[in-house]
């Protein structure tokens, strides 16, 4: 789906640390149990356009790594008819339920696609184009 004049965002958050990027090829934020009290920001995270859109999550995972560009603190991609995904990986401790707040009032379609190692969570989905019954919380 694109739309002209708006900017279109996937996310892609990664929970725990993957097998497959124990080198650190993602940036990784850790979390000690003292950390969760107050909102936490996402300093460093990958980048990848997806100028037709057409990537899926799977696909992502194997290219970001390499094809990503590192940006630090808020991506600025201003308006595109490119799908955007981000991706960092986040350890956090074991059992504590952690909130992830998208600060971005602008965006048209938002997939967040959560893992715990290798296991896929699901996905969540939000953003303005869609039905606000269909938004995940």
């Amino acid at each position: 789906m694109l739309r002209p004049l708006r900017s279109l965002m996937t996310l892609l958050c990664l929970v725990c640390v993957l097998p497959a990027w124990a080198g650190g090829a993602l940036p990784l934020l850790k979390l000690e149990a003292g950390d969760l009290d107050e909102p936490v920001s996402i300093e460093r995270s990958l980048l990848l356009e997806d100028p037709g859109a057409q990537l899926t999550a799977s696909e992502v995972l194997q290219r970001i790594a390499s094809q990503g560009r590192e940006v630090e603190g808020t991506p600025r991609i201003g308006y595109s008819r490119s799908a955007w995904w981000l991706a960092t990986q986040v350890q956090a401790p074991a059992a504590e339920r952690l909130q992830l707040i998208i600060g971005q009032t602008f965006l048209d379609d938002l997939e967040i696609w959560l893992y715990d190692g290798e296991r896929p969570l699901g996905p969540l989905y939000s953003g303005s184009s869609r039905a606000f019954s269909e938004r995940g919380e």
